[in-house]
């Protein structure tokens, strides 16, 4: 009981800070993948950095990880117009956290940026804990608030991929773009002018 609660403080803790790490410098490394999506792996030293984009009718839909120092992932979905630079987490809108502390913990967070979070859900699937949120209710959410970056996706079924895995995993036939993105989802706008 003494552990969970420390995970759970710990967790809590990490969640609720704001993440400052440099992200690294020069040009990215897209690896295309035989479905057509792009890939990239970046060890900044503090955190690992990979994503996976595939393109739609308005530019990319990608799903990013940041690993921190092999205890957590903290994994977000974004639309891009172009693959130039990283797919830095902004911190508005939705994503989720695992840890490899407890690989019964899993959390989603809904913010407006790196500072205020909405709401934040604490998951505990393998012990009947609380229910991910559903893709109604982040959207319904995210849309009261007025956010538009950070669309809901199925982090959980990624979040468990990567922890029986590992950031690598993100690059594999594992992880397809219909299995973790709701047919109802937003496609991605269109390139701004």
């Amino acid at each position: 009981m003494r552990r969970a609660i420390a995970i759970v403080a710990l967790i809590a803790t990490g969640c609720s800070a704001p993440i400052n790490h440099e992200p690294a410098t020069g040009p990215i490394d897209w690896k295309s993948l035989a479905d057509g999506s792009r890939f990239y792996i970046r060890d900044t030293g503090v955190v690992i950095e990979t994503s996976r984009c595939w393109q739609t009718s308005g530019g990319f839909d990608c799903v990013s990880v940041e690993t921190f120092e092999r205890e957590s992932h903290e994994i977000w979905r974004t639309f891009r117009n172009t693959l130039e630079g990283p797919t830095q987490l902004n911190g508005s809108g939705y994503s989720c956290r695992t840890s490899f502390l407890d690989s019964a913990l899993y959390s989603e967070t809904i913010s407006i940026d790196r500072r205020t979070k909405l709401a934040t859900n604490f998951v505990f699937p393998k012990r009947g804990a609380p229910e991910n949120w559903s893709a109604e209710f982040v959207e319904k959410l995210l849309s009261e608030a007025g956010i538009t970056e950070g669309p809901y996706f199925r982090c959980a079924q990624l979040a468990e991929i990567l922890r029986e895995g590992s950031w690598a995993s993100l690059g594999t036939s594992l992880v397809s773009h219909d299995d973790i993105v709701p047919p109802a989802s937003p496609e991605a706008p269109p390139p701004s002018s």
